[in-house]
């Protein structure tokens, strides 16, 4: 399950995309929480969100802040997206730069989205 937040401000995907995580600590104490930004998150972290359960709760949840925005690995993240889902746990992912067609799956695969994305002016 998605929830994914994407726009140029990052302050405000990330104060809506904390909002959520922190409210769902509240919820869910005993669930599993995380928090992975672009340095800190590798292919095998996101493969293993996929098939991960929490000790009590059953479900982890992680918030991915900006991992695929300055990424070389785009295009092997890109290809966990459905099966992420797919999967039981809660993802709660921002982003604020992405290739469209990266983009246009997380809107597809997203439980929920937030996308504020810049409107460009015609030229006269």
């Amino acid at each position: 399950m998605i929830y994914f937040y994407y726009g140029s401000d990052k302050s405000i995907n990330h104060r809506k995309a904390n909002k959520l995580f922190l409210s769902l600590r509240d919820k869910k104490p005993d669930a599993s929480f995380s928090v992975f930004d672009g340095d800190s998150v590798t292919e095998d972290i996101l493969s293993e969100l996929v098939g991960s359960q929490g000790l009590f709760e059953g479900k982890v949840v992680s918030y991915l802040k900006n991992i695929l925005s300055l990424s070389e690995l785009q295009k092997e993240f890109a290809k966990k997206i459905q099966s992420l889902a797919e999967s039981q746990n809660i993802i709660i992912w921002s982003e604020f730069k992405l290739p469209k067609d990266i983009l246009e799956k997380l809107k597809k695969h997203s439980t929920k989205s937030d996308i504020r994305e810049e409107k460009t002016e015609a030229k006269e």
